[in-house]
């Protein structure tokens, strides 16, 4: 039975799909895999299922799963004042010894520089039923 097209617009409007048990199961199968792994990237499971990734969205969205990113913060300790100062009070000295330590110096809000091809986790999605 196909669909039929109203005339005046371009929506369609056909029978109501009965969920298929191959569906069912793939559906169930896909959060089962993201249960055993909740950071697993969804290229992972689009090249296990061959099904596109705008296809796992739904079927997790469906299911009631979310995405969520973490976000890493450093926790403030109390003797950590005393060794900020120290810094500083280190780094004015270094800068008295050579005139060019701050100008050659790179300061920036990043723990870290991954290079050479080191695993970012700030790309990293998480999925956790909502």
């Amino acid at each position: 039975m196909g669909a039929l097209q109203d005339k005046n617009t371009t929506n369609k409007v056909g029978p109501i799909r009965q969920p298929r048990p191959d569906r069912e199961l793939g559906n169930r199968m896909i959060c089962a895999s993201i249960e055993r792994n909740a950071t697993r990237p969804l290229t992972h499971i689009v090249t296990e299922f061959g099904i596109s990734v705008q296809v796992v969205r739904d079927i997790l969205k469906k299911n009631d799963y979310k995405p969520f990113k973490l976000k890493r913060s450093n926790e403030l300790w109390p003797d950590d004042t005393y060794r900020r100062m120290e810094f500083c009070e280190r780094l004015m000295e270094m800068s008295h010894r050579d005139e060019n330590l701050i100008s050659n110096s790179i300061f920036s809000d990043e723990s870290s520089f991954p290079l050479h091809g080191r695993h970012n986790p700030s790309i990293c999605h998480y999925w956790s039923l909502g």
